[in-house]
């Protein structure tokens, strides 16, 4: 199988990580699951052209929509009060940047968190979430949730044009990223704003755990840095507003959970119940948000 950059197509292509995978290829539905703690390191490889890093495409599911649409993330739900500290923030952030609320659609909406917050801001808007669980979640409570990828939905239907585009955390899930953000962005009003998150494997704590960098699980297709992102940008013609560290909040035991991976460990700190209740921001940077204007 020859493999070519996602990004710039080349064919020089390198080993950056060795996989530790437990299956040959990425069919497993947990293994889609926000919540998903699993030990799996996927093969990553870095294109000694554009540097970007990305995981082997072998592993790569044959129809990434249908492995989403069958997610069912029940221990997401039990925490949505420690997420929605993370949204709560990221809606406040959204709204500093305009005077008055209006039309937004969210690529990626999940249980619908961010959707109503907005709504809660006087914003009308539209999600698209591929897991017909969360679909249905989202539309029990009333939100405007369309099922499917963005990409096949935008084949079916036409969205019209929004003063907001937000997709967090959707990048490196995508099996096309510069598609994706050429796509969205042609959804935006005149001087409307795309509003994304993604990782940054320049940031220093990738530095510093390399291969046991927590976001290196299989469900990420892709690894950019702050460069290629505002670079691919650029090339769509959008000017970038800001760019900092994505704050997530989470609490002790799965930062603990997520970093340490043994199961001896884990066992014994499953034990201590109150770090599950000592809930902290986290934003070294390895995620970052980035504002664009259209």
């Amino acid at each position: 199988m020859n493999i070519f950059c996602p990004i710039c197509k080349s064919a020089t292509i390198k080993l950056q990580w060795k996989s530790k995978l437990v299956e040959e290829r990425l069919t497993n539905i947990s293994s889609f699951e926000c919540a998903n703690l699993n030990n799996s390191r996927p093969e990553i490889l870095k294109c000694t052209s554009c540097k970007h890093w990305f995981s082997n495409p072998k592993h790569w599911p044959i129809d990434i929509e249908e492995e989403y649409k069958y997610v069912v993330d029940y221990k997401y739900k039990s925490i949505e009060h420690i997420k929605f500290k993370t949204f709560e923030r990221a809606a406040k952030l959204t709204n500093s940047f305009f005077l008055r609320p209006g039309n937004f659609l969210e690529i990626g909406s999940y249980t619908g968190i961010y959707l109503k917050l907005m709504e809660s801001f006087g914003w009308k808007g539209i999600g698209i979430e591929p897991s017909s669980w969360a679909t249905a979640l989202c539309q029990n409570q009333g939100l405007n949730v369309i099922e499917g990828s963005f990409e096949s939905i935008l084949k079916k239907n036409s969205l019209g044009l929004y003063e907001l585009v937000v997709a967090w955390d959707v990048l490196e899930h995508v099996v096309d990223p510069i598609n994706f953000l050429e796509e969205a962005s042609r959804l935006l009003k005149s001087e409307g704003y795309l509003i994304i998150s993604t990782l940054d494997r320049s940031n220093f704590l990738v530095k510093l755990t390399r291969s046991r960098w927590p976001w290196l699980i299989t469900m990420h297709l892709h690894y950019f840095d702050k460069e290629s992102v505002i670079n691919i940008a650029n090339s769509l013609n959008l000017k970038l507003i800001q760019t900092k560290a994505h704050v997530h909040y989470a609490s002790l035991y799965y930062i603990l959970e997520k970093t340490l991976r043994h199961k001896y460990i884990l066992k014994l700190l499953g034990k201590l119940v109150f770090l599950n209740r000592i809930v902290i921001p986290i934003g070294f940077g390895d995620v970052r948000y980035f504002v664009f204007k259209n």
